[in-house]
C-alpha cells in the first residue's frame, strides 16, 4: 500500500464524507497533513469547511491534523459553529417528533443543510416517517432534503399501512412531489 494510494483514499473519503474511513486512515497514518490538497488552493480542511462537513472537521481536529496558525484560529471558531449546528439539528428532530411544523419551516428557511442526522443516525426524512409526520416528510422533500440511505427510508415506508402511504401521496400532491414509492 503506497503512500500515494493512501493519500487518494483519504481524499476520496473526505470528499464522500465517509467519517469512519477518514477516522481509520487518520488513526493509522500521521502523514496526513494540511499539504493534502484537492487542488492547488483547497486543503482538506478548506474543503470540509466549505461543504460544512463538520463531522470530518471534528475528526481532523481530534487527530491533531497539521494546521497552520490561521487555520488553528478558524478551527476553534468552526468547532463552536459545529456544536451550534448540532444543537439546531437536534432541535429540528425534536420539532419533527412534536409535530412542530413552524419549527421545521424555520429551520428549512434559515439553514442550508439538507441531510440532517440526529443522535441515532436517523435522518429527518426517516424521523418524519417514524413519527408519522407525513406533512413534514413531504414538506422536507419538497425543500430538497434527502438521505444517503434511500433503501432504509424505503424500508420504513414499505412498512406503513396502505392508508398511511395514501396520506403521504396526498401530502406529496400539496407540494407537487411525484414519487411512485410513497
Amino acid at each position: 500500500f503506497k503512500f500515494e494510494d493512501s493519500k487518494n483514499a483519504f481524499l476520496n473519503a473526505v470528499e464522500l464524507r465517509n467519517v469512519q474511513v477518514v477516522k481509520l486512515l487518520l488513526t493509522f497514518s500521521k502523514k496526513f497533513d494540511n499539504f493534502f490538497k484537492f487542488n492547488l488552493w483547497k486543503s482538506v480542511w478548506d474543503f470540509s469547511v466549505d461543504h460544512e462537513y463538520f463531522d470530518i472537521c471534528d475528526e481532523l481536529k481530534n487527530a491533531d491534523f497539521n494546521f497552520n496558525e490561521i487555520e488553528k484560529n478558524l478551527r476553534d471558531a468552526l468547532v463552536l459553529k459545529y456544536h451550534e449546528t448540532l444543537d439546531k439539528i437536534s432541535k429540528l428532530h425534536d420539532d419533527i417528533k412534536d409535530g412542530n411544523f413552524d419549527g421545521v419551516k424555520t429551520f428549512s428557511d434559515t439553514q442550508k443543510f439538507k441531510m440532517c442526522y440526529g443522535n441515532h443516525q436517523t435522518c429527518v426524512l426517516e424521523q418524519s416517517i417514524e413519527c408519522k409526520r407525513f406533512e413534514i416528510y413531504s414538506y422536507l422533500r419538497a425543500k430538497g432534503f434527502y438521505t444517503d440511505r434511500g433503501e432504509r427510508l424505503c424500508g420504513k415506508i414499505d412498512k406503513l399501512s396502505n392508508d398511511e402511504k395514501r396520506q403521504i401521496r396526498d401530502e406529496n400532491l400539496k407540494y407537487t412531489i411525484s414519487d411512485p414509492d410513497a
